[in-house]
């Protein structure tokens, strides 16, 4: 049994494009394993919005907030690039969802309101969580 690497397992359990050497190489088990334990967790989705340097917003969503901004200041690799010329940038808002899914539509919702009404649309969904 040939041992595989972190790729090549993590391609053989997502994909089945792979040849069918490689993926019976892999144990049923470990497939299994790794498949269910990605889809039990449950992960929290943030939306965020930043006011960069020049004082404009920018929306996004992550899973680690700190990380996120961190890269968006440049103290990890990474981070949009849009911001990159525009740092620091400075969180002002942030609002916690389900699933990315909503995360995802909340982001669009966010993206289509004006710059004065953003964070204000953005913290209407965080206080309504909070009231639940």
């Amino acid at each position: 049994m040939k041992i595989l690497s972190p790729k090549e397992e993590w391609l053989a359990v997502t994909c089945d494009c792979l040849l069918p050497v490689k993926r019976k190489a892999l144990d049923d088990s470990l497939i299994k394993d790794r498949m269910s334990s990605s889809q039990n967790k449950h992960t929290t989705w943030f939306v965020y919005l930043v006011e960069c340097a020049d004082k404009t917003l920018y929306c996004g969503i992550t899973t680690n907030l700190e990380h996120r901004l961190a890269q968006h200041n440049g103290l990890h690799p990474g981070g949009a690039r849009y911001t990159r010329g525009r740092r620091p940038v400075v969180l002002v808002a942030q609002c916690a969802c389900t699933d990315k899914k909503q995360a995802l539509q909340r982001e669009a919702a966010t993206k289509k309101q004006t710059k004065k009404t953003k964070i204000a649309y953005l913290l209407a969904f965080t206080t309504s969580s909070a009231d639940h």
